[in-house]
């Protein structure tokens, strides 16, 4: 199975100026850790997040997660949720690229050269 990241957005339903809450309040702490209960229940998840600047965002992350069967779940025990995205994972394969020979040190310089003359014997003068 393919690797799947489901992205599911539960909204506060309580509004001040509402004469009757229909729904809690999913900024209290225990609705959030409810619907995140909730979302591990799902067979298949591997990892489970809460983004977003109110942290309303579930996302969840495993092999063959029903997105459709999360969001109903969150719908009838937290409140309204509404299904974002559901993306396949790509799993990133890092490619070993053969490593590059470094350039070997260039060869020390030769030795100087020494000329070495000997001077040449005076001429025999016997006789």
């Amino acid at each position: 199975m393919t690797k799947k990241k489901v992205v599911v957005k539960v909204s506060n339903m309580n509004v001040t100026n509402r004469k009757y809450l229909l729904f809690p309040n999913f900024r209290r702490q225990d609705n959030r850790l409810k619907a995140l209960q909730i979302a591990a229940a799902v067979p298949g998840f591997q990892s489970l997040s809460m983004k977003g600047a109110d942290r309303d965002v579930i996302e969840v992350t495993g092999d063959g997660v029903d997105a459709v069967d999360l969001v109903n779940k969150l719908r009838k025990s937290v409140g309204h949720a509404k299904l974002e995205t559901v993306d396949d994972v790509k799993e990133e394969k890092k490619e070993e690229k053969p490593k590059e020979r470094e350039p070997l040190p260039p060869p020390p310089p030769p030795p100087p050269l020494y000329i070495v003359t000997e001077p040449e014997p005076p001429c025999c003068t016997i006789m």
